[in-house]
């Protein structure tokens, strides 16, 4: 297994990808799980009937490109030329950076606990991943 195999990083990105809309898709009804639940990040969050339906939103948006990276990106990548591949490299690196902006910012919010840092450091850790991946 080469861990530095651009398939190999969009597979498990979509994983990951899964677990979020899954956390989502719970804040959506209200079902807050231990450390990664928008409610044990920020303490101060009340879920409102916007709020809920923002976080299905959120489900189905993550979860339908979870979805494209856990069955068609890696087959097809591994049969892709090698212009296509650079393409797609420097699109999963490009979104992850604005991404990751967001992310950070919303950690430093007044109230937020130590926790919400672990969504900071999954999106930096995909980034670089991502940006040392052969392509």
């Amino acid at each position: 297994m080469n861990l530095r195999s651009l398939s190999l990083i969009v597979l498990c990105h979509g994983l990951v990808a899964a677990v979020f809309a899954f956390v989502f898709l719970l804040e959506a009804f209200e079902i807050a799980l231990p450390l990664i639940s928008l409610e044990a990040q920020h303490p101060n969050f009340i879920a409102t009937e916007y709020s809920k339906a923002a976080c299905l939103f959120v489900a189905v948006g993550i979860g339908t490109f979870a979805a494209y990276e856990i069955f068609f990106f890696p087959s097809y990548l591994n049969s892709a030329d090698d212009i296509s591949k650079k393409k797609i490299k420097m699109i999963f690196v490009s979104y992850h950076i604005p991404w990751s902006l967001m992310i950070t910012y919303i950690a430093l919010l007044d109230g937020a606990t130590w926790n919400a840092w672990i969504s900071v450091a999954v999106m930096y850790g995909f980034t670089l991943w991502g940006a040392i991946a052969k392509s």
